[in-house]
């Protein structure tokens, strides 16, 4: 049967739809990345170690890890809409839940429970997004889809600092969560699952595409995972630095103050905001992924080197170099289009699901080695009853990051550049559920 293409005027509805459904995955990286903010607080508050809040912390990405693929096999079966606020409502209560925490074991299961929304809220926004614009503009989209994540990249930061200096973790949490009741309303009023010119139904589309050769199809496509572990290995630098470690390495390296250091780790998030939107509109405009793929890894390869290595005591050169750290890496977000214009349709959710496993596999698997690694250097050496780390400990281990850049950069010459001109299966807004809540 024929299917309605989008129009070809990016509507202001289909913008309103697809930043709602963002706003989860914003949320979701509040949660992700607000340990860089209050690690020196859980540490304290539980007695840890490094090597134990890398697992506190990563839990998270574990769930993800294991909940990404159903996910993206539920999100092309079910209701888009239906699924995010399902999702959306579980991370408010697990969010209240580790803000009550009174045990290691409890913040680390809360947090894991977290995490498994988190496999939703990038998913639902990029399928929503596939339904409503063009796939010539799927680079743009999915890079402002990101942009609003780093906005929670930067308030899991200096914003969540300040609540916990004011208020303690605890409440500062309590905080997090009523944020995320208010979003959610705000999702459930404008989120909407298909454009109303957009006619195939939940039943024509399982009658049409039976499940288990649509699976093995999206798991024999090499680019689903090339595109992906690309996408996880660019993304190390956001995640363990950024997300975990920015604040203690600027600190003990460094020397710079909370406030400080924490700003300074937030310019990851701001130079993403700003080269997400950046490398997806270059892209979209050159009809091209693989070279600014190429570019982005190899100038965040000698960022990281100079990172490691480099003297900026500064305030001004830091934030600098952190700014164009993220700025850089944010190329990363060119993967996902190319997961998205490598599947059919009915296969979009399945075959980022695939992908997103190993981008947050990657990110569970780097924090915990960085921690460990960290651990087995210093000793167990302690100060005023937190573990110390020098800078030669800190440097020994984020040698990790020109390793997997490279890699990176490698992995750029076996990814196919998809073909622009798409067939009409691949530009549909056809409905992957037939009714929205």
């Amino acid at each position: 049967m024929q299917h309605p293409l989008p129009p070809k005027k990016d509507s202001f509805l289909a913008w309103l739809v697809v930043l709602s459904a963002a706003l989860f995955f914003c949320y979701e990286f509040i949660q992700m990345n607000m340990f860089d903010a209050i690690n020196g607080e859980l540490m304290r508050s539980f007695n840890l170690n490094a090597t134990q809040i890398s697992n506190l912390s990563s839990s998270f990405f574990w769930a993800d890890m294991l909940f990404v693929f159903p996910a993206g096999l539920l999100l092309d079966r079910y209701s888009t809409r239906r699924v995010l606020l399902i999702m959306m409502g579980s991370c408010v209560v697990g969010t209240f839940l580790f803000a009550g925490a009174q045990s290691f074991e409890f913040a680390l299961a809360t947090h894991f429970f977290v995490g498994i929304g988190d496999a939703f809220g990038f998913l639902c926004a990029l399928i929503l997004a596939s339904r409503w614009f063009h796939t010539d503009r799927q680079a743009l989209v999915t890079g402002v889809i990101v942009t609003f994540a780093m906005v929670g990249g930067v308030v899991a930061h200096t914003p969540v600092a300040y609540l916990v200096a004011q208020m303690g973790w605890r409440h500062a949490m309590i905080v997090n969560g009523f944020l995320g009741i208010a979003l959610w309303i705000l999702m459930w009023l404008l989120v909407q699952d298909k454009p109303k010119h957009a006619v195939l139904t939940h039943n024509e589309m399982i009658k049409n595409h039976p499940f288990l050769p649509g699976l093995w199809q999206a798991l024999c496509n090499f680019q689903n995972w090339a595109a992906g572990l690309y996408t996880g290995l660019t993304n190390l630098p956001l995640m363990v630095i950024g997300g975990l470690w920015g604040n203690t390495f600027l600190r003990e390296v460094h020397h710079f103050d909370t406030a400080r250091a924490t700003t300074i780790s937030s310019m990851l998030f701001m130079g993403t905001i700003f080269g997400s939107p950046f490398f997806g509109k270059l892209s979209d405009k050159i009809q091209n992924r693989r070279g600014p793929m190429f570019i982005g890894a190899a100038v965040s390869l000698i960022l990281s080197i100079y990172m490691i290595y480099g003297h900026y005591d500064n305030f001004w050169l830091a934030a600098t170099l952190f700014f164009a750290l993220g700025f850089s890496t944010s190329c990363q977000i060119l993967g996902y289009p190319i997961v998205t214009a490598s599947n059919p349709t009915h296969l979009t959710g399945t075959a980022l699901g695939i992908s997103a496993s190993l981008i947050m596999s990657s990110a569970a698997l780097c924090q915990q080695f960085f921690g460990s690694w960290l651990d087995k250097l210093s000793n167990g050496q302690m100060v005023d009853g937190v573990a110390f780390y020098s800078d030669k400990m800190f440097q020994t281990s984020m040698l990790v990051f020109p390793v997997t850049l490279i890699l990176s950069v490698l992995l750029v010459v076996w990814i196919k550049e998809p073909k622009h001109e798409k067939k009409n299966d691949l530009a549909t807004t056809s409905l992957l559920a037939q009714d929205a809540i």
